[in-house]
């Protein structure tokens, strides 16, 4: 109600004569401090918090046909007015106190000069608190218990409470104001208890916030068996309001573990939980996200096809959005929501991509589309394989459908690639980079200092991570390039180096390479042949590197290669633990590019040996060889585990 006492005060001014412009709002005790941004009306606000000639440019020259309200927190004195002098004259000045203000409105004020004392303290919380309430507030408000006078600060002691409650109870006890904070608490909340065991004074309100909520978002339930528990009526909503304030403080984090750990152990939650598991809007205690997570793996056990399980996700992505941000699943530690929302994703995505393939004309056209978008597959199953490998397994029935739809997403997006590839009459793609023409086009001659980071088996999902970790330091380009068959270690890592004529051959330690003769089987053969080709040329392998300082690195006036090995087991059979070690490989390649940007290599690429291919050959057109004792499986999967097929090769 004060809010529209002083816009009433205030535009009574403005309407009064049309030249009436300026009011001046002087304030020096700040009793107006919390409530002056919520004025508002035909004026604009304008706070003294600086310059004051600024404030007359603005008034006079920048808006003259606008009327203004100017906050001054000082006395109406000359040397404090300054600039704004005139207007103690030409404009309206307003420096009543709210005591003051409150009088001429005919607040009804207890005639006790000691009461007055004390009121006039709390005058400014109790006028933040009368906002958008009506005249009645002020006519009861001093009729009330007393407590807003001796605890204006109230709130405050109660957040103390609640964090550190034998502490606070001995400041109440020392300022003689135990007996006030306890009919506030029975006033606001509706709690009433024995205070002289703060400890359990404090369990027991926790307890009463923690059912009342549960209460209100069930809508009132029948049975309830926490009844007992909940707040009056006409206080339920104080007590949710509290008791989500306190959840959404980081501050406050531990002690709502504790107490809701406290009364996990004490009360029979779980199993009321398992009543209302898959309510979305539930985060007071643990048990229910528990029980949440319980009922969706049964569900997903129960799922008999695809659609089934994809029904089941998406008819629940409320819950599993609203729990993932909630306490235990943001705050708490129950990583499985956030798990979930990252196989939602993949799973619309992988729909997505579905719906789109009958309609994909040719290979150039798919590999656009993963480039453009479905490579994020790929990297939202690599974020659930590191995330899983960090919790307890709470869903594993959905971790079963997660893998049948990335390995059916896979089988779809490669049988689909050779299909079109069988097709042609050799393995070639039209404006696609091939492997083996990467050196032939790197120009050493103006471009000495040229620097090439060989990653051994990096998919195109991780060179766009690496994108997203540098693209705001440096002008990045990204392309995907098809590799020379087969996708091998030793037939990429050769290829890569485009020698001018080579032969595979094949015996039981593996494929072997030859260039005019010139084996190019392991890393010295190779950059022995690189540096027969190039001239001066370093190698390092990336820890090395990046051991070496700025200084030493200048010093070197010609090409690098930089060898990084391990990505390559991301795809292997049995390696799919390795991805929860991949991000610490981009972190090096990551410092790698910045040293050599800082040792002036202006040009900086990095490139990998082989790709990842799984796809249906039944004429196994694509065999590598059928000598005898030749053994080294050779098949390359995009992901390694539960692809027991002999035609994927």
């Amino acid at each position: 109600m004060i809010v529209q006492w002083l816009n009433e005060t205030i535009e009574s001014y403005f309407e009064a004569v049309p030249q009436n412009r300026v009011f001046l709002f002087f304030d020096p005790s700040r009793d107006y401090s919390r409530i002056i941004e919520h004025l508002s009306g035909n004026f604009e606000l304008l706070k003294a918090e600086g310059s004051l000639l600024k404030l007359k440019y603005q008034i006079e020259i920048a808006e003259p046909d606008k009327n203004f309200v100017i906050y001054l927190p000082f006395q109406n004195k000359p040397d404090n007015v300054s600039y704004l002098k005139e207007y103690t004259y030409t404009g309206k000045v307003f420096s009543d106190t709210l005591y003051m203000f409150l009088k001429k409105k005919n607040v009804k004020f207890p005639t006790e000069t000691r009461k007055i004392s004390e009121i006039k303290k709390s005058l400014p919380t109790l006028a933040l608190e009368s906002i958008e309430k009506s005249e009645e507030y002020w006519d009861n408000v001093f009729d009330r218990s007393g407590a807003e006078l001796v605890l204006p600060d109230f709130r405050e002691k109660l957040l103390q409470f609640i964090e550190y409650p034998e502490e606070t109870y001995q400041i109440l006890n020392d300022e003689n104001k135990v007996d006030a904070f306890g009919k506030k608490m029975m006033a606001e909340y509706g709690f009433q208890d024995d205070l002289d065991n703060p400890e359990q004074y404090r369990y027991n309100f926790f307890r009463q916030l923690c059912f009342t909520e549960v209460y209100q978002i069930l809508k009132n339930p029948s049975p309830y068996p926490f009844k007992e528990y909940v707040s009056i009526e006409d206080r339920i909503g104080n007590n949710v309001k509290l008791i989500q304030d306190i959840r959404l403080h980081n501050h406050y984090r531990k002690t709502y573990y504790d107490l809701i750990s406290q009364l996990d152990k004490s009360y029979n939650i779980k199993n009321f939980a398992r009543t209302h598991p898959l309510n979305p809007d539930i985060e007071t205690f643990k048990a229910f996200d528990i029980e949440a997570l319980n009922t969706l793996n049964d569900l997903a056990g129960k799922c008999q096809t695809k659609t089934d399980f994809t029904d089941l996700i998406f008819n629940n992505s409320d819950l599993v959005k609203k729990k993932s941000n909630g306490f235990w699943g943001k705050e708490g530690d129950i990583g499985e929501w956030s798990l979930l929302l990252t196989q939602s994703s993949m799973i619309e995505l992988i729909r997505e991509f579905k719906k789109e393939l009958p309609n994909i004309s040719d290979e150039q056209v798919l590999i656009n589309r993963y480039c453009e978008k479905y490579y994020e597959i790929d990297q939202l199953y690599r974020q659930y394989i590191t995330d899983s490998n960090e919790i307890d397994d709470l869903v594993e029935n959905i971790y079963v459908w997660i893998e049948k739809f990335y390995i059916g997403y896979l089988d779809d997006l490669n049988s689909l690639f050779s299909q079109k590839i069988f097709e042609k009459e050799k393995w070639e793609l039209q404006d696609i980079l091939f492997q083996g023409d990467f050196f032939k086009k790197l120009d050493f001659k103006d471009n000495p200092k040229t620097g090439i980071i060989i990653v051994d088996g990096l998919r195109f999902e991780l060179g766009k991570e690496i994108v997203q970790r540098i693209t705001n330091d440096f002008n990045v380009h990204i392309e995907p390039m098809y590799a020379q068959i087969p996708t091998d270690t030793v037939v990429g890592m050769a290829a890569l180096l485009s020698p001018e004529k080579y032969e595979f051959d094949c015996d039981s330690t593996g494929i072997m390479i030859t260039s005019d003769g010139t084996p190019m089987n392991n890393k010295p053969q190779r950059i022995s042949y690189l540096k027969s080709k190039v001239g001066k040329i370093s190698e390092f392998n990336i820890t090395d590197f990046n051991d070496k300082t700025t200084k030493e690195l200048r010093k070197i006036k010609y090409p690098v290669v930089i060898f990084s090995g391990d990505p390559d087991q991301l795809g292997e059979a049995g390696g799919i633990d390795y991805l929860q070690l991949i991000s610490q490989r981009l972190s090096s390649i990551t410092k790698t590019i910045k040293k050599l940007f800082k040792a002036d290599y202006s040009e900086i690429h990095i490139v990998a040996d082989h790709g990842f291919l799984t796809f249906k050959d039944p004429e196994n057109k694509f065999r590598i060889s059928d000598k005898p004792g030749f053994i080294k499986d050779s098949r390359r999967f995009a992901c390694g585990e539960n692809l027991d097929n002999e035609t994927l090769v």
